[in-house]
């Protein structure tokens, strides 16, 4: 129902803007603003009024209701296509039926076309899972086992960004039917004497490639063999009989000469230099049987993974996007947000290092470049004709589909005619830069060694002069930037070869301004710039220009791509930045996934099934490539060998 209220028409007096919606009746306008008291701004298509979506707690899918033997609960679909991810926790008295702890999904609310299913069981506790959209219809089903339940309880939350998956701790079991993050990752080791890091190698049957380097910490001695130093000599051998020469052996007295193979039936007995009771080795069955003698032995053991460790997140992955409304592009065609990561492939921070030992630095004239501050100054000096340059030892490598990225910080001299002061993501050919191009600051972009500036007063975005617009703001209030001051900023392009260019500056209340965008989609035919492989370049020149000594203070330098993936055959150095992850080796033991064992030196325990290149060192089985590992000292006891055996 409406009610109107007639205004009589008068004179003088203010205008109250209104629309006629027909019938006389007129509705009044009104504007919408956000922001602080006093400087708030009008709501419109180039500020829209920020929103967040809250998560949600489904009633439909969560219950508390007990069911009894073989009792099921099904969940009422709902459409989550507006969500990124769905979180389902099940906690029961009692095991559910196989497979009936059960998430659905259906693109028409009719077919279930793909089932998620798990055993629950009561002595493992709750259960938790979080799936990521699959199709616009969800629903939990649950069927119960054996025995009536006395507790139940499941939740289902509709979370509007992406949250990681289930989380186990150190010490927890790894078993095929929990749920995990399928991670396929490439073994990299410092090659010894280089520093740079290369992929460790694997046999064609999928088995690591490894150089024995140390046993117990002590290098290993493969020929001549070290007992008390506890260093094993490794025999090689095959079942085929080898002459041993007596020449070659210094026997003792009453030592035969040869050995020959025994016929079955025959045990080997190995006398105990302490001399308690002997050690009778023989046939087990197929395997090798000692009969230690009395005393505690000496034994070695090839671990069989019983103990476990899993990597874990340290916190939680907070994910802090920018002011303002997303971007076409944020969201995906399921509503989930799309994140990009920060790789940085040039990394500088002059408080650690010289320039000169940080970038490549070149100098001409009075031109400077030294630490400063924690930092470091770039200065022409007095002369009037001189420079200043520092370029990046590393060049950011640019991905198809991801966003390049330069943050850094930088103060500036007033800029003199006949002269530049420039920071950005260029080379002598291609890049963006801001700067003084003489007096005047502005964005440059450099394509096939041609430069094009906006100067600071043509800005598309935010001149940053501080007038009410700006968004360049402390306090709220906008402010003038002063560029003698050190400022943060950021350069990002998407490139694609006419994707576009955005140049910002952070704001003293912390939010990046964008003051000048290049918009090149539709705009021109050739690419903006002919490569995006950029380094980081500072460069001042004077030509014939005065005394004044013109600087540029930064203290660092970031830029990357928004993406982690590398080709296989990217050269990594010492100065190659990489996330820190500890894996854990697991392998599959026919009914789980165990962990395998390392020594306290850090050492893998293995067990030898096979040996590649085509060595048979076995029980005379070639083709099953089984290796006959002989571990000896130099000692040779023969008193128990005669020519009659």
């Amino acid at each position: 129902m409406v009610d109107n209220t007639e205004l009589n028409a008068g004179t003088g007096g203010d205008v109250i803007s209104t629309d006629d919606i027909g019938g006389g009746i007129k509705v009044q306008r009104v504007k919408v603003q956000f922001g602080a008291d006093g400087s708030a701004i009008d709501v419109s298509s180039a500020t829209p009024l920020p929103v967040r979506q809250e998560n949600t707690i489904s009633t439909d899918n969560s219950t508390t209701a007990l069911l009894g033997i073989g009792g099921n609960f099904t969940g009422t679909s709902e459409d989550v296509s507006q969500f990124s991810t769905v979180a389902v926790i099940f906690d029961s008295s009692h095991d559910s039926a196989t497979d009936g702890m059960t998430v659905e999904w259906s693109t028409d609310n009719s077919n279930w076309d793909k089932m998620e299913s798990f055993t629950y069981t009561a002595a493992d506790g709750a259960r938790h899972f979080q799936f990521p959209i699959a199709a616009q219809h969800f629903r939990v089903n649950y069927t119960n086992g054996g025995t009536g339940q006395t507790t139940f309880r499941v939740q289902t939350i509709f979370h509007t960004v992406y949250i990681g998956t289930t989380i186990h701790r150190l010490v927890d079991s790894v078993n095929p039917d929990r749920s995990a993050t399928l991670s396929k990752s490439i073994t990299m080791a410092q090659a010894a004497g280089t520093g740079d890091f290369v992929p460790v190698q694997a046999t064609t049957a999928g088995n690591f490639k490894v150089s024995m380097e140390e046993i117990n910490g002590v290098a290993p001695s493969l020929n001549t063999g070290v007992r008390d130093a506890g260093t094993q000599r490794v025999t090689v051998a095959t079942d085929d009989l080898v002459p041993i020469s007596a020449a070659s052996l210094p026997l003792p007295a009453g030592a035969a000469t040869s050995a020959n193979q025994l016929t079955a039936g025959h045990d080997v007995t190995v006398d105990n230099v302490a001399g308690a009771s002997a050690v009778n080795v023989q046939d087990g069955g197929n395997s090798l049987t000692v009969d230690a003698p009395t005393g505690t032995p000496v034994n070695v053991q090839i671990g069989d993974g019983t103990d476990q460790a899993l990597v874990t997140p340290a916190g939680d992955l907070n994910v802090v996007t920018a002011n303002g409304p997303p971007g076409p592009g944020t969201y995906d065609t399921f509503g989930r947000l799309t994140i990009g990561n920060l790789n940085n492939q040039v990394d500088v921070q002059f408080f650690r290092d010289t320039p000169q030992n940080l970038v490549t630095v070149s100098t001409t004239g009075s031109g400077t470049a030294i630490s400063n501050i924690g930092g470091a100054l770039f200065s022409s000096g007095a002369d009037t004709t001189a420079s200043s340059k520092g370029v990046s030892e590393t060049n950011v490598i640019y991905r198809s589909g991801a966003e390049v990225y330069m943050v850094w910080t930088a103060r500036f001299t007033a800029g003199v005619a006949s002269s530049y002061e420039r920071i950005g993501l260029y080379n002598t050919n291609n890049g963006f830069f801001i700067g003084f191009e003489g007096t005047s600051f502005g964005v440059t972009t450099r394509n096939n060694a041609v430069d094009v500036t906006v100067a600071k007063a043509s800005f598309s975005d935010d001149d940053l002069t501080g007038d009410a617009s700006s968004l360049f703001t402390r306090d709220g209030t906008p402010e003038a930037i002063d560029l003698t001051k050190l400022n943060v900023y950021r350069i990002r392009f998407g490139w694609l070869g006419s994707a576009p260019t955005c140049f910002e500056a952070m704001a003293p209340d912390g939010h990046w301004v964008i003051f000048h965008r290049t918009l090149y989609p539709n705009l021109q035919a050739n690419p903006s710039i002919r490569t995006a492989d950029l380094p980081i370049t500072v460069d001042i020149s004077k030509t014939t220009a005065g005394a004044t000594d013109l600087q540029i203070q930064t203290d660092c330098w970031g830029a990357g791509v928004t993406t982690n993936h590398q080709r296989l055959d990217d050269v990594l150095t010492d100065a190659s930045l990489a996330n820190t992850i500890r894996a854990v080796i697991s392998a599959f033991n026919g009914t789980s996934f165990v962990n395998i064992q390392a020594t306290v030196a850090g050492n893998l325990k293995m067990s030898v099934q096979e040996v590649s290149d085509g060595l048979d060192i076995g029980a005379g089985n070639a083709g099953a490539e089984t290796q006959r590992v002989s571990i000896s000292t130099d000692d040779v006891n023969l008193a128990a060998i005669n020519a009659g055996q």
